[in-house]
Formats: C-alpha cells, sequence, structure tokens
C-alpha cells in the first residue's frame, strides 16, 4: 500500500515533482544603517507606528523605488521625506494641476468647481506633509 503524498491526495498514479524554475529572491533593507531587528527594537513598525503617521501610498512608493533587488539598501527618513515631497507630490501635484489647466485652456470649459476642489486637496495634502514631516525632519537632524 502507497503511503506517499499522490496516494494521500487520491492520486492513482503518482506524478513527477515539479520543480520551480524561477525562484525571486531580494536582498535585504537596513533601517538607517543597521540590520532590521524586531527583536532589538530597530524597525519600521507599520500597524503601530508608520501607517498611522504616513499615508500608505507614500510608504508603498518609496518602498517600491529603494527595493533591495540586486543589492542590500537602506530605509532612511531623510530620503523618504525628499523623494516623497520631490518626486510623488511635487510631480504628481504639479503634473496634475498642469494637466487639468491645460485641458481648460484647450477645450475652452470652465471646470471651475472641479479645479478648486483639485488645488483644495492638494493643498490640504501639501499642509498635512509639511506638518508631518518637517518636525519629524528636524528631529532628524539634530
Amino acid at each position: 500500500m502507497d503511503t506517499g503524498f499522490d496516494a494521500h491526495m487520491g492520486a492513482k498514479i503518482p506524478q513527477a515533482l515539479n520543480l520551480p524554475y524561477n525562484v525571486p529572491a531580494n536582498e535585504f533593507m537596513n533601517l538607517e544603517g543597521r540590520k532590521i531587528s524586531g527583536s532589538a527594537n530597530w524597525a519600521v513598525w507599520g500597524g503601530l507606528d508608520i501607517l498611522d503617521r504616513y499615508d500608505a501610498d507614500a510608504i508603498r512608493y518609496y518602498l517600491t523605488v529603494t527595493m533591495p533587488e540586486t543589492r542590500d539598501t537602506d530605509w532612511d527618513w531623510e530620503d523618504f521625506f525628499n523623494r516623497n515631497n520631490s518626486e510623488l507630490l511635487a510631480t504628481w501635484g504639479g503634473n496634475l494641476a498642469n494637466r487639468v489647466l491645460s485641458f481648460t485652456y484647450k477645450t475652452g470649459l470652465v471646470l471651475f468647481l472641479h479645479l478648486k476642489n483639485c488645488v483644495i486637496q492638494i493643498r490640504n495634502y501639501c499642509k498635512r506633509f509639511q506638518m508631518v514631516l518637517m518636525p519629524l525632519l528636524k528631529r532628524l537632524k539634530k
């Protein structure tokens, strides 16, 4: 009587095992030059800290652009702030405003209410980033 895995799964004829041929793997991400360690309390705590302070999209963006695919990388708070402010906020906000204004000008449509809402949202996003990031950046520089 066969007691192997195939027999356990109900297969009458044993099948060849298909091994993976492409196993994606990443290198390590450190935190400010030190290895991340939960037991040493040196980590970026997702549910306890970072998600309470920052938008999930900003975190996702930073992890994506600094993903340690070919070499170890470093989570650096100042780089996190700078990338979000210069790459995400400035580029995205400025691009959105430019597209809305260009569309409005080219089509002759006056989308005042939509434009006003976009500007208000961008302004609120900028204020929220400044209120949260600037004090932290000052603390990091000390």
